[in-house]
């Protein structure tokens, strides 16, 4: 004979309904938590539970960026670290802010300041150090061992512009025809002016079908294109900036009118990808 006690039915049914109601208030709260927390996912946010102080804060540092100015006052990036003697070279530290910049070129003994600067090298000179040291009030709650000063040094060659690495043959494709392959040159050519002789830049089959494009503004690993506004009048005007992506890599974004828009003014937007031969 079974003795257990048993709950009388009215009180079965009155428990289970009590549990199914905890059970359903437990999964809205859930819920609301899991909700709010997807909400609130801003660790720069004090009011989300991932709030982080030093978020995005950065310790004292003295990177900066090196740019080539082309003569047409174009900016390339300088991934090989080479410029012609003649160009000019703008230096930008990365950090906003800070109380000081001191720039030092080389061996001359002038410090510039500012968060920009830019440079001009007159001879071939090869290795030119250029330091920047920056200082500011550091933060120490974030970063306790930043002494607020720092110092960075990269190394400019400066070469004759007989020594660029644009110079060569390229083969490559507009990247909107990338099975059509063709060949451009890029060199310096002497001409005779006046009973004076002269060195230009050059480019040969660019756009293709253009037998010379004259004359290019270069910069140690780049070139402005500034069209050659009927200089050559078989040759469509293309105006952009091409840049040495690498050592053998080439690159150029450019645009030329449509003869047939030309009254509107349509342009069309191409890029040359090239390899060295």
């Amino acid at each position: 004979m079974n003795n257990s006690k048993r709950l009388p039915l009215a009180h079965i049914q009155t428990w289970k309904n009590g549990k199914t109601q905890y059970a359903i208030l437990a999964l809205i709260c859930a819920s609301f938590f899991t909700l709010s927390s997807c909400k609130c996912d801003d660790p720069a946010d004090p009011a989300c539970r991932n709030y982080d102080p030093c978020y995005e804060l950065e310790a004292t540092s003295a990177e900066f960026e090196i740019l080539e100015l082309t003569d047409w006052g174009d900016t390339l990036e300088t991934p090989t670290g080479r410029i012609a003697h003649g160009k000019s070279l703008l230096l930008i530290a990365s950090q906003e802010g800070l109380e000081e910049y001191l720039w030092k070129i080389g061996s001359d003994t002038t410090l510039r300041r500012g968060k920009e600067v830019c440079v001009s090298f007159w001879q071939p000179y090869g290795d030119i150090p250029i330091t920047l040291m920056v200082k500011k009030i550091p933060d120490l709650a974030c970063f306790p061992n930043d002494d607020g000063k720092d110092t960075i040094q990269k190394v400019i060659k400066v070469v004759s512009s007989t020594d660029l690495p644009i110079w060569g043959v390229y083969k490559g494709y507009n990247q909107d025809q990338p099975d059509h392959l063709f060949e451009i040159e890029i060199r310096l050519d002497s001409t005779l002016n006046g009973g004076s002789f002269f060195i230009l830049a050059n480019m040969y089959n660019f756009p293709e079908g253009c037998p010379k494009l004259q004359q290019l503004r270069t910069a140690g690993n780049g070139f402005s294109l500034q069209g050659t506004s009927g200089i050559i009048p078989s040759c469509i005007d293309p105006s952009g900036v091409g840049v040495l992506v690498s050592p053998d890599s080439l690159i150029i974004p450019f645009s030329v009118p449509e003869r047939q828009k030309e009254e509107n003014n349509n342009l069309l937007n191409r890029t040359f990808i090239g390899i060295r031969q």
